[in-house]
């Protein structure tokens, strides 16, 4: 029912119609408080639980880094375990070797002494028969046999006698005593050996002793020939 002298203005046509039908206005309800504020704790919870996955994701990047820190500590403390092993077994390389070396320096020629006493045994036997015996063709036998045993031996060790007669001399095989002149050779020829030369292996172990030849000097004759004389002719 209306009141007289009021008039109502209808703010939209859904009213209009509710007025001629004599029914009430709808009126919009209003929002509920406690809806916005569950909105928001929602929005604080969501922005609470944000936080904590970043901490989280923080954490265990940390924990990555500092188990790669502890990894790689640990194989550098290995490796330098073993850097000093090798060097300790490097070391001991060089003693061993610096050892085994001088044994052999020091018994080397120890095969080389032994067969060397039997060539000694042998001259003292030639010796004795020299003193005993008048004749000496036996006394010289000997020594000759003992000197080819001791060839013999010295050529097992690779050691070699070589002659130079009739060769041109050479500084690295030869050692010149002294000089003579000579028509029948040419100049710095080997005319005589006083010791021949050894080589071991292809190295020069001595070199021969060696009587060199030379061109003979024109010698200058007595009298007024000499450029002397006439030097003293034309005074």
């Amino acid at each position: 029912m209306h009141l007289s002298g009021v008039h109502h203005k209808p703010t939209d046509h859904g009213e209009m119609e509710r007025e001629k039908e004599g029914l009430e206005p709808q009126r919009a309800e209003p929002e509920d408080p406690e809806s916005e504020r569950s909105d928001v704790i929602y929005d604080l919870t969501g922005g609470s639980a944000g936080t904590e996955v970043e901490a989280k994701s923080e954490r265990d990047t940390t924990e990555g880094v500092e188990s790669e820190i502890d990894r790689l500590r640990r194989e550098r403390d290995e490796y330098f375990d073993q850097y000093l092993r090798a060097m300790a077994d490097l070391e001991n390389m060089k003693k061993r070797v610096a050892r085994e070396r001088a044994e052999y320096e020091r018994y080397a020629t120890e095969n080389l002494l032994r067969e060397l006493l039997t060539v000694v045994d042998n001259l003292r036997r030639a010796i004795d028969v020299g003193r005993e015996c008048h004749d000496f063709e036996p006394f010289f036998e000997g020594v000759e046999l003992i000197s080819r045993q001791v060839l013999e031996l010295l050529e097992k060790e690779d050691l070699q006698l070589f002659h130079s007669v009739g060769e041109e001399f050479d500084p690295s095989r030869h050692d010149a005593i002294y000089t003579v002149e000579s028509d029948e050779h040419p100049p710095d020829t080997i005319v005589e050996e006083l010791a021949p030369g050894y080589l071991i292996g292809e190295r020069v172990l001595r070199p021969a002793q060696v009587v060199v030849s030379k061109a003979k000097q024109e010698s200058v004759p007595d009298g007024s020939g000499g450029p002397g004389d006439a030097a003293e002719e034309n005074r």
